[in-house]
């Protein structure tokens, strides 16, 4: 037989080898369960392109699959539309109106030609990603490899810089010499801050919104598998002007209803610099402590309730809108000392600040909800292929759950605490091997062990038996308690 070894220096056991050789020249007539191998169905090893699209095929990407180009290319569209109030594209929504009111003239027509220009931006990158994918397949996914904890933290520095020039601390300016060539390149054409602005909608794309639903999970997979690049660019196309439509509207009406410059015009600059304030401590969620960030969301909150006047006596002679206005901050205030006495017990709940676990008595929901992490954590293929060999071999009727996690993906951070971590699904089925990799670092290893299962992003959770991989039962994208209870059965079923 044969023996590889990786680069850390650990080497397979031969036996281990034999069993990849016999995984990856399995054919449909030699097909032959066995307890003590994974032989059928796809290969820890890498699946084929043949097994991904005739035989694979997951729910997910059959909406998709032998359909036209124009209804590919609808389908997309609609897709990205359904997607607007969402995390894929609600943290837009401050970066494109803070571009709209840091010009000086606002109408219509400027705020269309500008907010058409930041879609675009975002609408093509999308259009980009399509391509390569379809031309090398699941390992380009440039949008993960951007999810990392340095440049998270650079573009999380970047818009609180340009939050603060809206409090008007600072203006953004350029030299003088290059800011005189550019007025005068101005005078004879209007593209000079469209370039900025179609580059903020590109980065808005690669690092701001970073999205992995199952539907667009599962299309991603049949793109990557057809090595049709036109069509995986022109289907991304469609999707990012679907998530785009929406912000032209807010873009293109919003520049209609600024108000002239003055005192409420200070006003709106500042909400939308708190806004990206808020883009910031949104990238920042993505790798560091909930605790932290929820005292960070504690002194955004206190901070702008004292800028709205939360503390200033109330005069006399106040308008009805500016008590108000006084109100709303003084609302901000409470919320802020609750949110920051949240995290001083260690809260990390933006939503229930005060809800803890700590206390002396037990509720019901503590006692449907555990603490105890049900996964065992792996590193690399390797490890991998040695739990779900040594699991399979002694509880034969089991199965093995991999889970793909990333500090930074927001739905996995949902799924561990509103599924993974309850009682019930724990205690579902014995015979389940819980294992995890964390992929936020975007290590080779980890890569690896996305690229060769043809996967985009977390979350993702793929099914093992004695059979081999069930890809048909593949969970792309988040699941809610009763649904992933739902799918546990039907993998128990393929038994």
């Amino acid at each position: 037989g044969f023996q590889g070894c990786a680069d850390a220096g650990l080497c397979y056991p031969p036996q281990k080898i034999e069993l990849d050789i016999d995984w990856t020249l399995v054919t449909d007539s030699a097909k032959q369960k066995t307890t003590d191998s994974l032989t059928e169905n796809t290969p820890l090893a890498k699946p084929t392109v043949t097994k991904a699209t005739a035989e694979t095929t997951t729910d997910n990407e059959s909406w998709i699959e032998g359909k036209s180009w124009l209804s590919v290319v609808g389908l997309f569209f609609i897709l990205g539309l359904g997607l607007t109030f969402t995390p894929c594209v609600l943290p837009m929504v401050p970066i494109l109106t803070s571009i709209v009111i840091g010009q000086q003239k606002h109408t219509p027509a400027k705020g269309f030609v500008l907010s058409t220009t930041y879609v675009l931006g975002m609408a093509i990158t999308y259009a980009a990603a399509g391509i390569t994918v379809g031309l090398l397949g699941a390992g380009a996914n440039i949008q993960t490899w951007m999810q990392t904890p340095w440049i998270l933290t650079i573009f999380a520095i970047l818009f609180l810089a340009l939050s603060l020039s809206m409090f008007g601390l600072y203006e953004l300016q350029l030299p003088s010499g290059l800011r005189n060539r550019l007025n005068d390149m101005n005078q004879k054409q209007k593209g000079g801050s469209l370039i900025s602005v179609f580059l903020m909608g590109v980065l808005s794309a690669l690092v701001v919104s970073p999205c992995v639903s199952a539907p667009l999970a599962g299309a991603l997979v049949y793109l990557s598998t057809t090595g049709d690049a036109w069509l995986g660019g022109s289907a991304l196309l469609a999707l990012g002007l679907g998530m785009g439509t929406p912000l032209i509207i807010l873009g293109t009406s919003g520049a209609s209803m600024m108000p002239k410059a003055g005192g409420w015009m200070d006003q709106i600059k500042a909400f939308f610099g708190i806004l990206l304030i808020g883009v910031a401590i949104w990238l920042l969620s993505r790798f560091l402590d909930a605790t932290l960030i929820l005292a960070m969301w504690a002194v955004l909150a206190i901070v702008y309730s004292i800028y709205l006047g939360a503390i200033e006596p109330i005069s006399q002679s106040q308008t009805g809108l500016k008590r108000t206005i006084k109100g709303i901050a003084v609302v901000i205030l409470i919320y802020g000392v609750i949110a920051l006495i949240g995290a001083l017990q260690g809260n990390d709940d933006p939503l229930k600040p005060l809800a803890s676990n700590h206390g002396a008595t037990i509720t019901d929901s503590q006692q449907t909800h555990s603490n105890i992490s049900p996964f065992k954590n792996i590193k690399n293929k390797v490890q991998l292929e040695a739990a779900i060999k040594n699991h399979l071999a002694t509880n034969p009727n089991g199965a093995v759950m991999l889970d793909y996690y990333a500090d930074w993906c927001i739905a996995c951070k949902v799924m561990e605490k509103n599924v993974f971590h309850h009682n019930d699904v724990q205690t579902h089925w014995p015979d389940l091997l819980w294992l995890q990799i964390d992929v936020t670092e975007q290590t080779a290893e980890q890569v690896e062990l996305m690229t060769d299962f043809n996967l985009f992003g977390p979350p993702s959770m793929l099914f093992f038996t004695a059979s081999g991989e069930l890809n048909k039962l593949r969970i792309l994208g988040e699941m809610h308690k009763e649904e992933f209870i739902s799918h546990l059965n039907k993998v128990k079923a393929t038994l």
